[in-house]
């Protein structure tokens, strides 16, 4: 009795994890998520991550471009009532004195945005106060002052690996404008 084409191509992933992990384990004593990431093939990466990415695609996201997937307003709403979002502001920490920013938001300037990717998660964690996006996740939301900034947030996010970050482009000038919060303080 042989098995079907599905089963047979779940039971070969099952094998390609399996021998990821005990390489990994065995050149380097240590497994993670990234590095389990960085070793399977893509095939098999998208067989196991395609839930989590899915579960957001048919309400909360726009229709994407290619070149700087985004968010609209609403659907950035939906995301932080929800709580499952990274929402980082790009703009330079003046600017947040000047202007403020949305809440549960955190700043990383577009001018450190690149090294602030490549870091190892703890310091990330020390330079943040938070965990180091995933390179799946597909809830890291990027913005700015407006669209020029977050969408080059996104066009460098995707280089660096997280290909399914996206951008708010209404930004900072949107959100004040969307929920009556004054768009410069006093």
């Amino acid at each position: 009795m042989g098995l079907g084409g599905v089963a047979q191509s779940r039971l070969v992933h099952f094998f390609i994890v399996l021998f990821a992990i005990i390489a990994l384990i065995y050149y380097d004593g240590r497994v993670t998520q990234e590095k389990i990431e960085d070793v399977l093939p893509c095939s098999v990466r998208n067989l196991l991550f395609e839930d989590r990415t899915q579960q957001y695609d048919k309400y909360l996201l726009t229709e994407p471009d290619p070149e700087a997937p985004s968010i609209d307003y609403n659907g950035l709403v939906a995301l932080l009532e929800s709580g499952d979002v990274q929402l980082i502001d790009v703009r330079e920490p003046d600017e947040l004195v000047d202007f403020g920013k949305i809440d549960k938001s955190y700043n990383i300037p577009l001018s450190r945005l690149k090294k602030s990717l490549q870091i190892h998660e703890t310091n990330f964690i020390e330079q943040f106060g938070r965990e180091k996006p995933m390179k799946w996740d597909i809830n890291i939301i990027f913005y700015g002052m407006g669209p020029i900034k977050s969408r080059a947030a996104v066009e460098l996010a995707h280089k660096c690996g997280y290909k399914k970050a996206r951008h708010y482009p209404g930004g900072w000038e949107e959100w004040a404008e969307e929920t009556g919060v004054p768009f410069k303080k006093c």
